[in-house]
């Protein structure tokens, strides 16, 4: 099946428009994955009869085999839909050893078996960008039925390169930013007052920025705050602009502004994740996990397969103190998705310092254990650290910490990283002189001063709050960072209390 070319359609009170992947009711959208709108889509054509597994393996997954476990997942999350997003428009009922069939609903709830989906036109702007996509994606030339007759060329032609953008960003490569940057600039300068290209392009030059290097970062997004707000002169709702002004640049000693600014988005984009994900990394920022994690909880309630809302609902429960519950949560991300390489440290680093060295080790066994990416920490550290967390000799500890230093003081592992393990390793002074180095830049040793890190450069605050470094919590040197670092400024502003604060209550 070729969602390109499916027209949309309607089921009840919910507009279905395959190219884009979308679900829309009231005003509100959601984005399905291709595997499920292709499954709606072969259910609804089916117009009230059975559609067989096979028949849904040969439409859906080009007749590979799948287990039950695909297939049933796919329907479990059509089901949710129906029941939550269309609020009872639909319902997917299972024919015993024979296959599926869509019902729609009335108003009563009495299921129309044989009840026809109209196929509709989609409203005129998401119209003009759904021919966009499918000129874009088939190179069919010429008039396209999503594409109204009052639409200039101009504005075709820049709804197909903004829609070829769009599709090659969906594909997650960031390795073709730079390609989809391309896309979304051919359009704003084909048309120049198409307002969602210069909102994508505004989103998508803050995704470059935090890729520079930094001195070219601040110029990167520069940029970005300025394509936003040309989106929002043409149109004031642009939720792509909306996001990128409040995304681009860090978080650090801004989080009043940023927390203040994704609540409010939140409320005119309920069915935006990325809102609620910023508004928890605040929260994570300035350590109200506890917080954190009920938002993290709704966001895997609603996308139970997206590997970074694992991560943080994981992250939010092991510096809760929910071990065992951040345990499962890592596991079955680890399951779900076992190429990620964030969730792979994330998991590996859990391990090491929550009470499993042992199989934090096991983990790493071999170079081939080790995600192919970059990050933070490296497999020699890794192993170093979590050897010295099993053995708790003397020796292993020593070379342990005199690697995160000298790590350290090449780069080579991440601070937020580095810290903890010394933490957890016994070194307080040394992780308080890196953190010190982190916030504030390192010494000069000439005039005693510190060297003052770049404003573009994001410094996260949340390991301070993680259950590792709780022992940095009790030094009577703490306060004194935090108040240095605004975030005591930051509690008073917003009336709120840090999980450690309530605790020690």
């Amino acid at each position: 099946m070729d969602l390109a070319r499916e027209p949309a359609f309607r089921l009840g009170p919910l507009s279905v428009i395959p190219p884009l992947r979308q679900v829309t009711r009231d005003g509100l959208s959601k984005t399905l994955e291709p595997r499920v709108m292709q499954v709606l889509v072969a259910l609804a054509r089916a117009q009230g009869r059975i559609v067989g597994r096979g028949d849904l393996i040969a439409r859906c997954w080009d007749g590979r085999i799948v287990g039950e476990n695909a297939i049933n997942r796919v329907v479990s999350l059509l089901r949710r839909l129906g029941k939550e997003f269309g609020q009872g428009c639909f319902e997917i009922e299972t024919v015993t050893k024979v296959g599926y069939r869509l019902l729609l609903l009335t108003g009563d709830g009495a299921d129309v078996a044989d009840g026809r989906c109209a196929v509709i036109r989609a409203p005129a702007k998401r119209r003009q960008l759904v021919a966009g996509l499918a000129l874009a994606l088939t190179g069919v030339v010429g008039a396209s039925v999503y594409v109204a007759a009052s639409v200039g060329a101009k504005r075709a032609r820049a709804q197909a390169a903004y829609a070829a953008g769009i599709e090659l960003q969906r594909q997650g490569r960031p390795e073709r930013l730079s390609q989809v940057v391309a896309y979304f600039r051919e359009a704003t300068q084909i048309d120049p007052d198409f307002a969602e290209a210069w909102g994508a392009l505004a989103l998508s030059y803050r995704d470059q920025g935090r890729a520079e290097s930094l001195p070219l970062r601040e110029a990167k997004f520069a940029t970005a705050r300025a394509a936003a707000h040309r989106a929002l002169a043409l149109d004031s709702g642009n939720r792509d602009a909306t996001l990128a002004l409040i995304l681009t640049g860090p978080y650090f000693r801004r989080w009043v502004t940023v927390e203040r600014q994704g609540r409010s988005a939140m409320s005119r984009f309920p069915q935006e994740s990325l809102l609620s994900e910023v508004v928890a990394e605040i929260l994570c920022e300035t350590g109200r996990w506890r917080e954190a994690g009920a938002i993290a909880r709704t966001l895997v309630a609603k996308e139970p397969f997206d590997g970074w809302h694992q991560r943080l609902l994981g992250n939010a429960l092991w510096h809760s103190g929910e071990i065992e519950w951040a345990r499962a949560t890592f596991d079955r991300a680890a399951r779900q998705h076992p190429e990620n390489p964030w969730l792979w440290l994330a998991r590996f680093n859990f391990l090491a310092m929550s009470g499993w060295p042992e199989e934090a080790l096991k983990l790493a066994q071999g170079k081939s254990a080790w995600p192919n990416a970059t990050l933070p920490l490296s497999l020699d550290l890794g192993v170093l650290c979590a050897r010295a967390l099993a053995t708790r000799s003397s020796a292993d500890t020593a070379r342990a910490v005199s690697g995160l230093i000298a790590a350290r003081a090449s780069g080579r592992v991440g601070s937020f990283i580095s810290i903890q393990y010394l933490v957890v390793l016994g070194a307080i002074d040394t992780a308080f002189a890196q953190t010190y180095d982190y916030y504030f830049g390192l010494l000069d040793p000439k005039t005693g001063r510190r060297r003052a890190p770049s404003t573009a450069d994001d410094r996260w605050t949340n390991f301070l709050f993680a259950q590792p470094t709780a022992p940095l919590r009790l030094d009577p040197r703490f306060p004194e960072l935090t108040k240095a670092l605004g975030l005591e400024q930051y509690w008073q502003t917003t009336n709120s209390t840090p999980d450690y604060r309530r605790a020690a209550a």
